[in-house]
């Protein structure tokens, strides 16, 4: 609970904080009062909208803190006479929060000479990631000019800077946004050393550690990424709002980070062959976000995995054909099932829709990528592969020559598909739909279905019996 403090002639908006390391309760500041002026604009005695701007503004800052408002005002007032009637708002909160450090910063550089010392040089080289951060920073802020008069008015803060007052607490977007262009540009140590300092200087930036956790991921440092997206976890179910909607988990940006790390940790666990682990994971996020997409995905690998033949179908029959690359999954198991002419549907499906992502599963390589829908089929099929990799390495003779075969059976139609593809791209004014259509047609399940059965002269491991290991569950889910 927020309460008033006076402090000599001054007042402070403060909460008793825990100290992590004493366990003491100490005062932590929330917002400092300087003038009567100022007061009076927050208990609505100035211009129109005063106190509702300032208390908006200070509850985002401090989520989960409860404000009692009228409790608040009464001690403003009660108060008042000890405040000066003005204050120097431009000194104290603009100059007085940003020349000091910079001042302290620059007069650091400058002694820290790398020509000079050899300790300096090994300093220097320590941060070479986050000073070349901050020199892409510093160009981006003076490169922008000067906001016209119809833009400053737009821009402008009130007479107490309670926008720049109040704004400090969480990663500028720009910021962010350059630390996710170093990682998506794929300049991991980069993006790691920008998204540490971001998470060391703005505590509770869950966001930070999900891009951590992913950069580990990446690395194939799955001990690394389950700690990263752990803590992304725990920071992430402290910005949770108290009741969320069913249907407005994900619309609310509060529940983003929370919602990444499950998804993300679930992955993980399976990459990393923990997926007992995943399982748990999956539960969560279908009970506490009602997320049943990417937990049906995840658990299909899992199950898979474990040997779980039927419990593996049955999560990827749940989203497949709103994710056709669960369909690679359901065609596994129903082999492993004996359902071969389901399992025929099912990798015509996902090969229809994300063929890079089958060639991978069975073995082919294909040339590369071009486009984004390339790419993001190549990634795919790359992490659809790695949550699998020991089913994969266990599976038959007769499971991988059965998949093989069918690769090999329906060339033809890859490349009508690939040819359509290639029509549609080339009609950019939109006046033939013939090759937009036939694309649709041959990407649903509908068509996969008509390949349900094999030519007559199939071969023997497309009729082989199916393979169970010894004490595979079919009883899952």
């Amino acid at each position: 609970m927020a309460y008033v403090r006076r402090r000599g002639n001054q007042l402070a908006i403060v909460h008793g904080a825990r100290d992590p390391d004493s366990s003491k309760v100490e005062q932590q500041v929330l917002f400092t009062i300087y003038s009567q002026r100022e007061a009076r604009e927050i208990l609505g005695r100035g211009q129109p909208g005063g106190p509702t701007q300032f208390r908006r503004a200070l509850e985002a800052q401090n989520p989960g803190l409860r404000f009692d408002w009228d409790k608040i005002d009464a001690a403003i007032a009660q108060n008042l006479e000890a405040l000066p009637e003005t204050y120097d708002y431009v000194g104290t909160r603009l100059r007085d929060g940003f020349r000091p450090d910079l001042r302290r910063f620059v007069r650091r550089l400058l002694l820290t000479d790398p020509q000079w010392l050899s300790s300096s040089w090994q300093l220097i080289d320590e941060h070479r990631k986050e000073l070349e951060f901050l020199r892409d920073l510093i160009d981006w802020r003076l490169a922008i000019e000067k906001p016209s008069p119809a833009a400053a008015e737009w821009m402008a803060d009130n007479p107490f800077h309670w926008r720049y007052a109040m704004s400090s607490r969480e990663v500028p977007p720009d910021a962010e946004d350059f630390a996710r262009g170093y990682y998506e540009k794929g300049d991991l140590d980069m993006a790691e050393a920008v998204f540490v300092m971001l998470t060391d200087m703005f505590e509770g930036y869950a966001e930070g550690h999900n891009f951590l956790g992913l950069i580990a991921f990446d690395r194939g440092d799955y001990p690394l990424a389950i700690a990263r997206f752990r803590q992304c976890i725990d920071l992430g179910r402290r910005l949770l709002p108290k009741r969320v909607a069913e249907d407005r988990w994900w619309s609310d940006d509060a529940t983003r980070p929370y919602m990444r790390g499950l998804r993300n940790l679930a992955l993980t666990y399976n990459c990393a062959g923990e997926h007992e682990e995943s399982l748990e994971v999956c539960e969560r996020l279908e009970r506490e976000c009602h997320d049943h997409l990417h937990a049906a995905g995840h658990r299909a690998a899992a199950c898979l995995s474990l040997g779980d033949w039927l419990g593996a179908l049955r999560a990827a029959l749940r989203v497949h054909r709103v994710a056709p690359r669960e369909s690679l999954i359901a065609a596994l198991a129903a082999h492993e099932l004996g359902r071969l002419d389901d399992a025929r549907v099912w990798f015509v499906h996902a090969m229809m829709n994300v063929p890079r992502s089958a060639a991978r599963i069975v073995g082919q390589r294909l040339p590369d990528p071009e486009g984004d829908d390339e790419v993001n089929d190549h990634n795919g099929g790359v992490v659809l592969h790695g949550s699998i990799r020991g089913f994969l390495a266990r599976r038959s003779r007769a499971s991988a020559g059965f998949f093989a075969s069918l690769w090999s059976e329906f060339a033809g139609l890859r490349d009508e598909l690939r040819a359509a593809r290639v029509r549609s791209d080339e009609d950019r004014a939109g006046r033939d739909r013939g090759a937009f259509d036939r694309i649709g047609e041959m990407c649903s399940l509908a068509f996969a279905e008509g390949y349900r059965t094999a030519p007559a002269a199939s071969s023997d491991e497309a009729t082989s019996p199916p393979h169970a290991p010894a004490g595979s569950s079919v009883a899952r889910e």
